[in-house]
């Protein structure tokens, strides 16, 4: 056999060992993420609207009636359960997001048009999820869990809008005030 054939026959090798490597390293993967949302599942089950205005309701009356041990964990469910609701609102319009600029702007605009409440009501789920975790650490703090309300300040500060002021400057107010700096005014 020539030098030639042995070393196209040896490449062959390599590229068909490279893509079974690559296969298999994707079928992980996939594995990997579906595993991922298997265990959110499991911890949340599938939320819902109902679901999140349930955890809402009690965690706001527990909050505001100062039983804060018991709201913080009530916070923290209505927290999570509004970010994987509006995590799952924003899946579904992934396809629109994923789309390159140039299919988007070719898009028709009444479709884009029917996309907007989606949107519109996973922004409100994400505020809500930024109000309980802020609340939360509120409610950290009363009990006297200095650290772990110190890193949801932080956690908040990460995730709020601009358009969130209140919120913002509460947060950053509060994170000031645990590290002496002079609170927003």
């Amino acid at each position: 056999m020539s030098f030639n054939k042995v070393l196209v026959l040896a490449l062959s090798f390599v590229l068909l060992f490279s893509l079974s490597a690559l296969s298999q390293d994707l079928d992980q993967e996939e594995a990997f993420e579906f595993a991922d949302y298997e265990e959110t599942l499991e911890e949340f089950g599938i939320p819902n609207v109902e679901l999140v205005e349930e955890y809402k309701n009690e965690a706001l009356s527990l909050y505001e009636d100062g039983n804060y041990e018991e709201a913080e964990e009530a916070l923290e469910n209505w927290g999570d359960s509004a970010n994987q609701l509006a995590n799952i609102i924003s899946q579904g319009l992934e396809p629109f997001y994923g789309a390159t600029r140039s299919d988007r702007d070719d898009f028709s605009y009444s479709r884009v048009q029917t996309l907007v409440d989606y949107e519109d009501k996973a922004n409100e789920l994400k505020a809500e999820r930024n109000e309980a975790y802020y609340k939360r650490a509120e409610s950290l703090r009363q009990i006297g869990q200095e650290e772990e309300a110190f890193a949801l300040y932080q956690e908040v500060l990460n995730i709020v809008s601009i358009d969130e002021w209140d919120l913002w400057v509460n947060a950053a107010s509060a994170l000031y005030e645990m590290v002496g700096v002079e609170p927003i005014e």
